[in-house]
């Protein structure tokens, strides 16, 4: 590897280090203190496992989605996040497109020098465009993660929960491949989850 290359990439690496400390500033909203808010990093992981073991266990039943091509977004998805910090779920709502071209610019911020920039924005686009079931599966796991996160935190505020999971389980319906699956999916999980029925491994 060409050293100005490896610099190049050293420098987005150690770049994403930030989000290992940096706390995600929407579960403020839902009653969290500043240390219980998970950090970026931390929410980026459990999403690219969801991602990944959906989109492997649909791939498995027939479905025409690539789990790798998953796993390939989810990592991608906040990344941009590493210069912007995380932005709260109230604010997303009310700012729309006016945010949707602020994110766009710090992930090219992040990624300008890459060789392969043009394939993470593509990978980036399609996410928030949401042009593919992969796609999708990534919006699913992002969403069920946040979820999951404000159940396990005993001082969250769980009376705007019909509005969560009613506005995330919107953009998971009519997917080609999938039809409304992801969103019955989504809905059961949040049900499970919150009542208990599903429990640690290992406990």
């Amino acid at each position: 590897m060409h050293h100005d290359t490896m610099k190049q990439v050293l420098e987005v690496f150690l770049t994403l280090q930030v989000t290992k400390e940096l706390p995600r500033q929407g579960f403020i909203n839902f009653g969290f203190k500043r240390n219980e808010s998970d950090s970026v990093a931390a929410h980026s992981f459990t999403v690219c496992a969801l991602s990944y073991f959906l989109a492997k266990t649909y791939a498995r039943e027939g479905k025409a989605v690539n789990p790798e091509h998953a796993l390939s977004i989810a990592l991608i998805h906040d990344m941009g996040e590493a210069i912007s910090g995380d932005i709260g779920y109230h604010v997303k709502r009310v700012a729309g497109k006016l945010l949707a071209q602020v994110e766009e610019k710090t992930m090219d911020m992040l990624i300008s020098k890459l060789d392969f920039r043009a394939d993470i924005l593509s990978l980036y686009h399609e996410y928030n465009e949401v042009t593919s079931p992969e796609a999708r599966i990534v919006k699913l796991a992002d969403a069920l993660d946040a979820w999951t996160q404000m159940l396990l935190t005993p001082g969250a505020d769980l009376s705007s929960q019909t509005v969560f999971v009613d506005d995330k389980a919107e953009h998971l319906k009519n997917d080609p491949v999938f039809g409304d699956e992801l969103e019955d999916f989504f809905r059961t999980a949040c049900s499970m989850l919150r009542n208990k029925e599903v429990t640690f491994l290992g406990s």
